[in-house]
C-alpha cells in the first residue's frame, strides 16, 4: 500500500492479535496537523508484526510526530512482536520527534531498522522505549540504525527508559 500526503495517520490498529502491518510506504504531507502518526499500532497482543515499512518526508507539526508509534504491544516468549525492517526518515522544524516510539512493550523485538531525523525540533528521539518495570520485559534492540540530525535543543538517537529490561 502507498499512502501519500498523509497529514494525521496513515495506519491505525487497535486492540487486535497477531496484526501484520507490512510493506506500506507512507508519505508525509507538509502539514500543520497537532500530531502525525506513520504507524499507530495500540494494545495489541500475540506477536503483532510492523514490517518493511518506508515512512518518508516532512512536517510542520508543532506538538508531537511518531513514525511507528506501538503502545502497550504484547507478545509472548513463544509468539514475540517485531518491529524490523523499517525505514523512517523525518524532517520536522519544530515540537517533537519520535521516529520509533514503544511504551511499555513486553516481548518485543526491534531489528534492522533505519531512522534518521532531521530539522529544527525542539525535542528529538530516534528511538524511544518506555519501560516502567519488570512486567514490561523481554524486549530486544539489535542491528539497527539510529540518527538524529536535528538541532533541536532536546535530541537523541536512542533514548530507553529503564534499561535493565532491555537487552541491547
Amino acid at each position: 500500500n502507498t499512502f501519500n500526503n498523509v497529514s494525521y495517520m496513515a495506519v491505525y490498529v487497535y486492540y487486535h492479535s497477531k496484526s501484520y502491518i507490512k510493506g506500506n510506504t507512507i508519505n508525509l504531507h507538509n502539514g500543520t496537523a497537532t500530531t502525525f502518526y506513520g504507524i499507530n499500532e495500540s494494545n495489541c497482543w500475540n506477536g503483532t508484526r510492523i514490517l518493511k515499512n518506508r515512512i518518508v518526508g516532512s512536517t510542520n507539526s508543532s506538538t508531537n510526530t511518531y513514525g511507528i508509534y506501538s503502545y502497550f504491544p504484547t507478545g509472548t516468549s513463544s509468539d514475540s512482536g517485531s518491529v524490523a525492517n523499517n525505514v523512517v526518515a523525518i524532517s520536522q522544524t519544530s515540537g517533537t520527534v519520535y521516529g520509533l516510539y514503544s511504551y511499555q512493550p513486553q516481548w518485543s523485538k526491534v531489528y534492522y531498522n533505519s531512522v534518521n531525523i532531521t530539522g529544527t525540533a525542539t525535542v528529538v528521539y530516534a528511538s524511544y522505549l518506555y519501560s516502567s518495570s519488570a512486567t514490561y520485559s523481554n524486549n530486544t534492540a539489535w542491528n539497527n540504525i539510529f540518527v538524529n540530525r536535528c538541532t533541536g535543543a532536546n535530541a537523541s538517537a536512542m533514548y530507553f527508559y529503564n534499561a535493565g529490561q532491555v537487552g541491547y
